[in-house]
């Protein structure tokens, strides 16, 4: 139930409006001066303000004013309510922050539809600022992942480059099926993302699955062991064969994605890092340890 606030020093337009808006399904709550509207609109934070420019103390224009300036109330849509039909009060009202103007005497009707209307606009606009917020938060998680496979890459290409000579035909054979390997990771996360924003959803879709823990690790391990061996990281597995869990596999390798590039990258030079995978009664416990300098 949308909250209105409606603002007037008269009583005789309170209760029309009361009368109105109650009836239409709104939750009705009222004040009769400025200072009592700005109390009221701070602890209830209505979603739209009716508000009566002509009042003794603090007018409309002041109360309006008020409720913008503070952070709490700044965002509620404001109309005002008046007699006055001259163009610079108009312009006044709308320099102060009120999104409408409703005439005096009132159309019930009139009324009704242009706070459906503005609560509509309110509403499609919140949507479209959370679905904007969601997306830019999904762009910035594949965006760090998509580092990854690329610095796999990297690292293949530079021992490659630096030992081609040195290596034999099957040690370069294994280092192209990592690039490849690596380049598939990307190319997936890549087509991710275009899905994401292509679909206009801002959204990860979660797929959940049966997810053996062992194989999820050993091709995050793959994918991002290049790091580790061009810094001669010693890497160290414990895995539990029977450790399956229920969940979505690409939000699932992601992670162990990043927990292990994060043990790489603060892992200093010759250090060490672990990942065990255990069962734990109705549980899989996954554990990346390092010898990195940690955290408090």
């Amino acid at each position: 139930m949308k909250n209105i606030l409606v603002v007037d020093d008269n009583p005789a337009n309170i209760g029309l409006l009361f009368d109105c808006l109650n009836h239409a399904g709104f939750k009705t709550l009222v004040a009769q001066d400025g200072e009592s509207a700005v109390r009221t609109a701070r602890r209830v934070v209505p979603d739209l303000i009716l508000l009566d420019v002509i009042m003794p103390e603090m007018d409309g224009f002041a109360t309006c004013a008020a409720l913008k300036e503070d952070a709490k109330t700044a965002d509620i849509p404001v109309f005002f309510m008046t007699a006055l039909t001259d163009t610079e009060s108009k312009v006044r009202g709308f320099e102060c922050g009120a999104v409408d103007f409703i005439s005096k005497p009132f159309h019930q009707e009139e009324v009704l539809a242009r706070i459906h209307a503005h609560l509509t606009i309110q509403e499609q606009k919140k949507s479209l600022t959370m679905a904007n917020h969601i997306k830019e938060k999904v762009i910035s998680v594949v965006a760090h992942d998509l580092k990854n496979p690329f610095t796999a890459i990297f690292a293949y290409i530079q021992m490659l480059q630096k030992n081609y000579d040195k290596y034999d035909d099957k040690k370069r054979k294994a280092y192209i099926d990592k690039l490849e390997h690596a380049n598939r990771d990307l190319y997936g996360l890549l087509e991710s993302l275009l899905k994401w924003v292509s679909t206009g959803e801002g959204k990860l879709e979660y797929s959940p699955q049966a997810i053996c823990m062992e194989n999820l690790v050993e091709s995050a391990w793959d994918a991002t062991k290049a790091l580790a061996i061009k810094k001669a990281i010693s890497l160290t597995r414990e895995m539990d064969k029977d450790a399956c869990v229920e969940g979505d596999k690409n939000m699932m390798a992601a992670v162990i994605r990043n927990l292990l590039t994060n043990a790489f990258k603060f892992t200093p030079r010759s250090g060490r890092v672990g990942v065990t995978v255990a069962k734990k009664g109705d549980m899989v416990i996954l554990s990346v340890s390092d010898t990195g300098m940690g955290m408090d």
